[in-house]
């Protein structure tokens, strides 16, 4: 069953990476270097802004790392068909989750190692300790996971005794014990909780829950691939589609004339779809939520128009929606007047989103500050519809 997983393992990782490919592309990279080198700059003038003694980073310590411990699920990639087809293998699946529960391991500890390199500063700031304390204080969360992950696998079992809520009442404990009392004693306690954990998987066999495990897989890759979603079409996501009667106002504004037949197509395909909507706005919250705490003008109105490049680039494959659609090639409309009718959709949600942030601004930074970032913002949308679009539409045509 070892090797069965194994085989599993190979034809889902490439599956994934197949995917990947369409997520780490140019754009998405720059995202990611522009937003972690923010990050990192407002996090390394936070740290020497902050007081010599500073309490509350102790409870901030705490939040940071329960979060830091959500991300991360036993990956037991089982399918619904194995209900029937693998019951006969019961008794072998043992050997079976042993690789599920190693494979599941390794990107959520190093992301927990990541956290805690990250927050040593903050940590050895708010408690005082010395740098010698930070080998305990990451020893305590990588242990904190670990556990987590084997308490999951053990509730595979129908005989297991494994309980989520005082797995995570244990673990608040344990990280007051790191960050008040004592780093190693909380470092020591987190192994004893991995070991007891591991003994109890150690010692289970039997009957299997076979549909809590299927689910649970089917949970976890409904995630992976809505995620994936966001920059390319993945086949497992069906996009739902919702009347919306309340928005039907908003339509009012487009006659029914042959030259706002792609118009009206497209509109009413971004508010009824909750794939393009709910982009728009996921990106428009994130935008909002970033440019709050953003104390500075030049970072402000950066980060605006990176996530109307983000959302601009992202409503684009909204021209395609239709192209398999036979009476749309039927009926006598130029393609001009289709990327005319994606020029001016693009125009009016990007500068909605524009007037949006500048409000953000205004009410963050000032009012001429709000002014220019609008400004600004609605300079670029316009930019970007009537010069970038034509050229990536071509590109997406041939």
């Amino acid at each position: 069953m070892g090797a069965f997983f194994q085989l599993r393992l190979r034809r889902h990782l490439t599956k994934m990476l197949k995917y990947l490919r369409y997520v780490f592309n140019d754009h998405f990279v720059l995202v990611l270097m522009f937003l972690f080198g923010g990050l990192a700059f407002y996090y390394s003038q936070l740290l020497r802004e902050l007081p010599a003694v500073f309490p509350g980073g102790r409870l901030l310590l705490l939040a940071v790392w329960l979060l830091a411990l959500l991300p991360g699920k036993l990956a037991t990639l089982l399918v619904p068909a194995d209900l029937v087809f693998l019951l006969p293998k019961e008794a072998q699946m043992k050997s079976y989750l042993n690789r599920a529960l190693v494979y599941s391991s390794g990107l959520p500890l190093f992301f927990s190692l990541f956290v805690a390199v990250i927050t040593l500063p903050l940590a050895l700031l708010a408690t005082g300790y010395g740098l010698a304390d930070g080998w305990w204080l990451g020893g305590t969360l990588l242990f904190l996971k670990e556990a987590q992950l084997v308490l999951q696998a053990c509730r595979a079992f129908e005989e297991a005794k494994a309980h989520t809520l005082v797995w995570w009442g244990s673990t608040v404990v344990i990280l007051l014990l790191a960050f008040y009392l004592s780093p190693l004693a909380a470092c020591l306690l987190a192994l004893a909780g991995l070991l007891a954990s591991g003994w109890h998987w150690h010692q289970l066999s039997g009957r299997l829950r076979w549909e809590l495990l299927v689910e649970a897989e089917q949970k976890r890759q409904h995630r992976i691939y809505r995620f994936i979603n966001l920059f390319t079409d993945v086949p497992e996501i069906i996009p739902s589609v919702s009347r919306r009667r309340f928005l039907d106002p908003l339509f009012r504004g487009i006659k029914p004339l042959q030259q706002n037949t792609y118009l009206y197509l497209y509109a009413r395909s971004f508010v009824r779809g909750s794939e393009y909507s709910g982009l728009y706005l996921r990106l428009l919250l994130v935008g909002a939520v970033i440019l709050w705490f953003l104390a500075d003008f030049y970072w402000a109105l950066g980060f605006s128009l990176l996530f109307l490049y983000l959302i601009g680039f992202q409503l684009l494959p909204l021209y395609q929606q239709f192209d398999y659609m036979v009476l749309t090639r039927l009926y006598p409309i130029r393609d001009t007047q289709k990327q005319k009718t994606m020029q001016q959709l693009l125009t009016v949600l990007l500068a909605s989103a524009s007037l949006f942030f500048g409000l953000i601004a205004v009410v963050q930074l000032s009012f001429a500050a709000g002014a220019m970032i609008f400004a600004a913002s609605l300079a670029f949308s316009l930019l970007f519809s009537f010069l970038y679009v034509p050229n990536r539409l071509k590109k997406m045509q041939g």
